[in-house]
């Protein structure tokens, strides 16, 4: 499944995605994601930022999660991206 979140990013080019784009792109349960997404951060295959997230209009994944946009603009993205 770690293989399956950077695949997604590799996917947007490295755009930097929110938790509530990439649970609801991969079906992960939030909980679940959170815990991937920190083991992937710890082993500097991901990076957190405050900034990630800029809404909806922007986002690559918005017919995924339009439903349940984003309220923390945390995100993730690719060392160097």
């Amino acid at each position: 499944m770690l293989q399956e979140i950077l695949a997604l990013f590799h996917q947007y080019q490295g755009a930097p995605l929110s938790k509530e784009a990439i649970s609801a792109r991969l079906d992960i349960p939030p909980a679940v994601l959170e815990q991937m997404l920190q083991t992937l951060v710890r082993r500097g295959r991901l990076v957190e930022i405050e900034d990630g997230c800029t809404g909806c209009t922007v986002c690559p994944l918005q017919k995924y999660c339009a439903a349940a946009p984003t309220v923390n603009p945390r995100g993730y993205a690719l060392p160097g991206e």
